[in-house]
């Protein structure tokens, strides 16, 4: 697995995997005293699949409470335009994902990077999108506490996107992986409006949408914030951290 430059805003640069993270190297949760337990996303039913069980959502039974001020932004219409918050199934599963400490260990040993989480969040999926396709604009939005509604060219809000002229550009590897062999789609780390127990992802398709967080085909990109400090120069092949 590497690692694919994915947003830069005026202070930091983020990064994503390249692929899906094999099912083993998934971290465990942590719980409300930060103390690591032995709870990890269950293995799906393709080869880097896994999704959010039980016991590893009741590490986060207290829901947003559990996401730290550090990560909000990357949710900003849920936790700071609106200041939702919630204790649904959704939520304690986009938890898992943005624990930073959880993700830790994706983080390089040399401290380039600030954090690290479990996948991109809605809103910086299209902040990505957007700035490489202009002659596009997704736009998502924090609909209720329940979660987030998307829409493309100032159309209606919907629930997902999954059609035709809707659909991210699957030759672009950044954003869709288009194969299913090792999963059918992407976990993103933000809640989906559309029921208390969905969250969002993006499918080998292109498409926007949602999934239970019981689902069995999708699989997890991390994302990693680089430090405020930290530039890359171009290289023979991709960019190095100067």
């Amino acid at each position: 697995m590497g690692w694919k430059i994915f947003y830069a805003d005026t202070n930091n640069i983020y990064l994503i995997a390249d692929n899906y993270v094999e099912t083993d190297k998934l971290p465990a949760g942590t719980n409300a005293n930060g103390e690591t337990t032995n709870n990890k996303p269950t293995v799906g039913n393709k080869e880097r699949t896994a999704y959010f069980g039980d016991a590893l959502r009741e590490d986060y039974a207290t829901g947003t409470d559990r996401i730290t001020d550090l990560v909000k932004k990357l949710n900003k219409s849920y936790f700071i335009d609106n200041s939702f918050t919630s204790k649904k199934e959704n939520i304690k599963a986009v938890a898992y994902m943005l624990d930073t400490k959880a993700w830790s260990s994706f983080k390089d040993t040399i401290g380039n990077a600030s954090y690290a989480v479990g996948g991109s969040t809605i809103e910086m999926l299209f902040k990505s999108y957007n700035e490489k396709y202009p002659d596009k604009n997704y736009e998502a939005q924090a609909s209720n506490e329940t979660g987030y509604q998307i829409r493309i060219n100032g159309g209606e809000w919907k629930n997902n996107m999954d059609s035709g002229i809707e659909c991210l550009d699957i030759s672009d590897s950044l954003y869709t992986i288009g194969e299913s062999t090792n999963a059918n789609a992407t976990w993103l780390a933000s809640p989906s409006f559309a029921y208390s127990n969905y969250i969002m992802y993006v499918d080998c398709n292109g498409g926007i949408a949602y999934h239970n967080y019981g689902d069995t085909s999708v699989g997890f990109r991390p994302l990693i914030c680089l430090n405020s400090n930290v530039e890359l120069q171009e290289a023979e092949n991709g960019f190095l951290i100067k």
